[in-house]
């Protein structure tokens, strides 16, 4: 068998096309099995051209293998990586987008509520909606301090007692009006 001489000793030095794996939506598994599909093809096509001689081969074998493995590792870190990141983007962006809507219901919802001259009924599902827009907001802001805890900030937590009857007794109410 001849030696491995054309093969890179640093993962870094493996060609690569423009876009990441996870980015041209590629699965785990895909990426596990392109490099499988490689390591097969390789040692047939080096076994192929000389028969075994002895352990130089073996070892140069051996040394691929090695380089695929490690290929493999670095190649599911950078797409973790990836789409960890792309998660964490789209948390981001839907907790920014969600605010200004949020914030227009709670001031339509005061503002209905602050003028008055509402039937019982209405006054009843106008508070459902603005407890809701409540809710969500604080949704989204748990949503976006979990974004920014991924992105190296802390986690920022607030010590504090509260009666989580209220809080129950809200969600119910919630339920019951959709």
């Amino acid at each position: 068998m001849a030696p491995l001489t054309s093969c890179p000793s640093n993962i870094a030095d493996f060609p690569r096309g423009r876009f990441g794996r996870a980015e041209v939506g590629f699965t785990v598994v895909q990426m596990v099995a392109e490099f499988r599909a490689l390591r097969a093809s390789v040692v047939r096509l080096w076994t192929a051209q000389q028969p075994y001689s002895g352990a130089p081969e073996l070892d140069d074998l051996i040394r691929f293998n090695e380089a695929i493995d490690q290929a493999i590792a670095e190649s599911l870190v950078r797409y973790t990586h990836e789409i960890d990141e792309t998660r964490e983007r789209f948390l981001a962006i839907l907790g920014h987008d969600l605010r200004n809507p949020l914030g227009a219901i709670a001031t339509s919802t005061r503002f209905l509520l602050d003028v008055g001259a509402l039937t019982p009924e209405q006054t009843t599902l106008i508070r459902g909606v603005e407890t809701a827009g409540e809710r969500m907001t604080r949704l989204v802001g748990d949503s976006l301090d979990l974004a920014l805890t991924r992105f190296g900030d802390g986690l920022p937590v607030r010590r504090a007692r509260a009666d989580v009857g209220p809080i129950i007794r809200g969600v119910v109410a919630e339920v019951r009006a959709s």
